[in-house]
Order: structure tokens, then C-alpha cells, then sequence
């Protein structure tokens, strides 16, 4: 039920920010990539966040996904993040 709750809702939503595992939870698909656009395809601009592997950004209703590859900084402080 959470799911299809999820499915239904991305069309209301402009940009959407799952994470690796949240994206294979809403679509299935393990790649980030294949996610992306199945993400997109429901309606609505899509960034997978893939941590230290920066991310993959798919416009809404397009199966042209980006890559933005992550970059190293030094850590400062972790509370809120």
C-alpha cells in the first residue's frame, strides 16, 4: 500500500530525491539508472541519490538520465544530516 501510494503521488511532484534503495522499493529495479527513468516515467523530475557515487538525474516523462558523479570532502560535523 505504501507503494502505490508513492506511484500515485509522484505525479504531484515536482522534483523527487529517493535514495538507491528507496527508488528499487518504489520501482523494482536495482540500477539507479533503469529506476530513474521508471521514476520519471510516472510524472515527475527525478534524482537518485547513490552516496559516495554521486547521483542520476532523469526529467519527467524522459528515459535521458545524467550522471553528477559524487566528490570527496572533509567531514565536519554529522548531526542532521
Amino acid at each position: 500500500p505504501h507503494v502505490v501510494e508513492q506511484r500515485r503521488q509522484a505525479k504531484k511532484t515536482d522534483f523527487f530525491f529517493p535514495n538507491e534503495s528507496e527508488t528499487e522499493a518504489i520501482t523494482g529495479e536495482s540500477d539507479p539508472v533503469k529506476g530513474a527513468i521508471a521514476l520519471a516515467q510516472m510524472g515527475c523530475n527525478v534524482v537518485v541519490k547513490c552516496g559516495g557515487n554521486g547521483s542520476y538525474y532523469c526529467p519527467k516523462g524522459s528515459s535521458e538520465v545524467q550522471h553528477f558523479p559524487g566528490y570527496s570532502t572533509r567531514l565536519v560535523e554529522t548531526t542532521g544530516a
